[in-house]
């Protein structure tokens, strides 16, 4: 259904997530400009973000963060392992040494990314319906939503929103409707131990569920 019906968003919203957004992005950059891990033309310089990390983490007696790569090549060369080359910098390793430049390097990225992307996204709700696409099944026994493959459609991942203030006030429910939200504590637990009861005839999960204790 909401693949189909769509949703849409606001213009007013929208336009104060970009001020907003672009606001903080420039102020952001000013900074790391300052610091030297981003270029005067506003390039970011990977190099000196790379070792910033590992003074960070040199400092604060923290592990290196490494990519995947990183991470395979650690498990082939062992001992004569260089981490220096292989360091990560996406938000979560940055956001974890609590470096405040470093947490602004993650969060520029993302605002870039907001800017970018997300913002011209949203912009076609003001038109035409967002129609986000959805994978019914994946690994996790979960579903996954993506944007869709283009076209005549323009999606949206809106299964897991960006909690950046003011974009999930962008999606508005239509002219006479609004938007309602049920959540049901532990409904994955409750489901599982009934599937239980009913295929097998008990489930010590649904027990300790039924006790009101803390799972």
């Amino acid at each position: 259904l909401l693949s189909c019906w769509g949703l849409r968003t606001d213009a007013e919203g929208i336009a104060a997530l970009k001020a907003a957004t672009e606001a903080r992005f420039a102020e952001i950059t000013e900074a790391l400009v300052a610091a030297g891990l981003v270029r005067a033309q506003g390039t970011r310089d990977l190099k000196a973000a790379r070792l910033r990390m590992l003074a960070v983490c040199a400092e604060a007696g923290l592990d290196i963060p490494i990519t995947e790569k990183g991470k395979e090549a650690k498990a082939k060369e062992g001992d004569t392992f260089d981490p220096s080359g292989w360091v990560c910098l996406d938000e979560e390793a940055c956001t974890a040494t609590g470096d405040e430049l470093l947490g602004m390097y993650a969060e520029r990225t993302s605002l870039q990314t907001v800017v970018s992307s997300h913002i011209p996204a949203l912009e076609h709700g003001l038109t035409t319906p967002i129609q986000p696409r959805f994978n019914v099944l994946v690994e996790s026994g979960r579903t996954s939503c993506s944007m869709g493959r283009g076209g005549a459609t323009h999606g949206y991942q809106v299964q897991n929103v960006r909690r950046l203030p003011g974009l999930r006030e962008c999606f508005i429910a239509r002219d006479g409707y609004l938007y309602a939200d049920a959540d049901f504590s532990g409904l994955e637990l409750c489901t599982a131990a009934q599937a239980c009861m009913d295929l097998v005839g008990h489930s010590a999960l649904g027990a300790a569920l039924n006790a009101g204790e803390d799972v």
